[in-house]
């Protein structure tokens, strides 16, 4: 019987996609110098995948398994999520200080 991977790791696997697709995109928008419709558009997707890391969090804390794989995959999902929802953090509060 095949099991499920956990939701922290699949949800982590998503954002960290996310994230660099964004990237990329921010890249490319500044690098033609885009409109401002379209940053917010980022933005906006950023705050959505930041919002999703919570549910990561929240999955990889109540997940509970007896095959050691799965518990790996567990803490990487659950760290991985507490690292971007940590480092999303410490950038909004970066940008509200420098905003000055």
């Amino acid at each position: 019987m095949k099991r499920k991977e956990p939701t922290a790791f699949i949800v982590f696997a998503i954002i960290a996609s996310g994230i660099a697709l964004l990237f990329t995109a921010a890249f490319f928008l500044a690098h033609n110098h885009a409109n401002q419709k379209y940053t917010k558009l980022l933005g906006f997707v950023f705050i959505l995948l930041f919002s999703f890391c919570t549910v990561g969090i929240h999955a990889g804390s109540k997940y509970e398994t007896e095959e050691k794989k799965f518990k790996i995959l567990n803490r990487i999902g659950f760290i991985g999520n507490l690292l971007v929802f940590f480092a999303t953090l410490v950038f909004m509060v970066v940008t509200v200080l420098l905003d000055k």
